[in-house]
């Protein structure tokens, strides 16, 4: 008995055996190779990087999972294989020296990729990434006495916009002159660029004794030698290619101060304690900073900020509690501050007066037209929000805005904490096919045109949104034949583009067809670009240059058109 029991359980672990391995997720392999676009040149000793991503839909759909997979190097045939892999979703980079990044799947410079699907036990086998060489930019920076700026930063850097249209600089390259005056930004991703060169950051370098040389420090100069952003001209960096002659002069920097004084509402009101910023988005090659001046007297309200480099500041004043003990952070009380735009060109600003005031609340209306405000989709979740007013060439932003507000199911609403200002009035979110039709403060159009708020309340602000949009249908062709599948469409205004919300976009489905809802009446042109950085439709220059290509639109009220688009090839840049 006890041998049959020895020879079954026996048999039994035998019979379990394939069933457990048959459990155990298979491993899968990544093959493929690395090539060099429009040439067919194998890439040899690209490093290759495998990364596991999260499962889940959604913003977390990108995320890296925990664990990494060792990189490989590509042979001198251009191949790269992953093995020893759990199945899943994963990411595939290509780097290397004199090349683009390249994800696998990517389609636009610096945009994102597409994953790799891996089965249990599966081989794949055939991918191909093709990589893009680099550019090189080159130039010499001279002073104003005609001699070499010898350390000179040249910064290289590229304009974004986010999903509300503000632009973004985004630096791109980073290099120092010699002896000559002469840089080389090199491995630089081709597309179009900007190109500013000064002492970074405004820093003031101090003396080195030790060196051979004299320090100088240098004002910041945009290409082809103007101060401004809004007035600097854009470079174009192409594969391959060495973009020569980007010189510029710049002249030793002088130095500013901004002086003036804070007073009350009642503008005699004497204010005994308070703190002094100065702010700009373009300070520091845009990356925002906030100097706080340490030269408030008490007595008289005056202020003094020094050392200040040429440039458009924002000075701000918000009051101090007295009783905080010392070194303790600012903070309101009462919650009123002030602040004032201020452009230094080629001398001190003096007099300058900062009035403290209060945030005031402001009231509003919200109507539908021909309906009830009840009878709206999803009511409860409108929101108003006041943003400010932003001038895409040359504004900077500030951050004292009021906080969205939710409108009642009468349709009013209420804005606390709002201060002298231009305001964009935006509302949302907007059933499809609704649209923002009329806004009016004191008796004026406040939707074409920015919201003057001056600290009064003369009445609420009224808010007009209709069902009455257009709709555009169509698809997307490339020489009258099939349809273009995940294409981007963009409908943009012919006028008031500061207006983001008349802005629509769509994507083609698999046949090339595309569906746009909740279009404000009105003259608009529509683009099909084959590719496009992510929002770079909000630049000007950009949709300037493509203008001949987009297909003109009249939206009247209710219109439902059909309009057929013919793909720009292309990357659009």
């Amino acid at each position: 008995m006890k041998l049959l029991a020895v020879i079954a359980c026996a048999f039994l672990m035998q019979s379990a055996a394939p069933t457990l391995a048959q459990q155990q997720p298979q491993k899968a392999s990544i093959q493929g190779n690395v090539i060099r676009v429009g040439t067919g040149e194998f890439i040899v000793d690209a490093q290759m990087i495998l990364v596991k991503i999260s499962p889940l839909s959604g913003p977390a759909a990108s995320a890296p999972l925990a664990g990494s997979i060792p990189p490989v190097a590509t042979d001198d045939q251009g191949r790269f294989m992953f093995t020893d892999l759990e199945p899943g979703s994963y990411r595939l980079t290509a780097v290397a020296d004199g090349y683009s990044r390249q994800e696998y799947g990517q389609r636009i410079p610096s945009g994102s990729g597409q994953s790799v699907q891996l089965a249990a036990d599966q081989a794949l086998s055939g991918l191909t990434i093709l990589m893009t060489p680099t550019g090189t930019a080159t130039g010499r920076i001279t002073n104003d006495a005609g001699k070499p700026a010898v350390d000179a930063d040249v910064q290289l850097f590229q304009i974004s916009y986010d999903a509300n249209g503000v632009r973004r600089i985004q630096p791109a390259g980073l290099a120092r002159t010699d002896d000559r005056g002469e840089y080389r930004l090199f491995w630089v991703t081709p597309g179009r660029y900007y190109v500013m060169a000064g002492s970074l950051s405004g820093v003031i370098r101090s003396v080195d004794s030790s060196r051979n040389s004299v320090t100088h420090n240098y004002a910041g100069m945009y290409y082809p030698g103007v101060v401004s952003l809004a007035e600097a001209m854009p470079i174009h960096v192409q594969s391959g290619v060495e973009t020569s002659a980007i010189d510029l002069v710049v002249p030793r920097q002088r130095l500013y101060r901004i002086s003036g004084r804070v007073v009350g509402p009642m503008a005699q009101q004497h204010v005994p304690s308070a703190s002094i910023t100065l702010n700009s988005s373009l300070y520091g090659r845009g990356v925002t900073r906030n100097i706080v001046s340490q030269s408030y007297d008490s007595a008289s309200g005056t202020f003094e900020i020094r050392d200040i480099p040429p440039g458009v500041y924002v000075v701000g004043a918000r009051i101090q509690d007295p009783n905080a003990p010392a070194g303790a952070r600012p903070t309101t009380l009462p919650p009123d501050d002030a602040q004032a735009a201020v452009t230094i060109t080629n001398s001190d600003v003096d007099g300058l007066v900062l009035t403290i005031l209060p945030g005031v609340s402001l009231p509003g209306r919200l109507k539908v037209e021909g309906e009830e405000v009840t009878g709206l989709p999803d009511v409860n979740r409108l929101r108003v929000r006041l943003d400010q007013f932003i001038d895409r060439l040359g504004g900077i932003s500030v951050s004292r805005v009021p906080s969205p507000q939710q409108v009642e199911g009468d349709g009013t609403f209420r804005l606390d904490r709002v201060f002298p200002g231009r305001y964009r009035v935006t509302v949302g979110p907007l059933a499809p096919d609704y649209y923002l039709k009329e806004v009016r403060f004191d008796q004026s159009d406040a939707l074409d045109k920015p919201l003057q708020f001056t600290g009064s309340v003369p009445g609420p602000i009224e808010i007009l949104i209709s069902r009455k949009s257009g709709q555009i249908t169509g698809s997307v062709t490339l020489d009258k034949r099939q349809g273009v599948p995940d294409v981007q469409v963009v409908l943009i205004p012919d006028r008031n583009r500061d207006r983001v919300a008349l802005y629509k976009t769509s994507t083609t489905d698999r046949d090339g067809r595309f569906v746009m809802r909740g279009i404000a009446p009105g003259a608009y042109k529509l683009f099909a670009w084959e590719s496009i950085q992510q929002y770079a439709y909000f630049d000007s220059d950009l949709v300037t240059k493509f203008e001949p290509q987009g297909i003109p639109v009249r939206v009247e009220e209710s219109d439902k058109l059909v309009i057929d688009v013919k793909l720009i090839p292309g990357f659009a840049q």
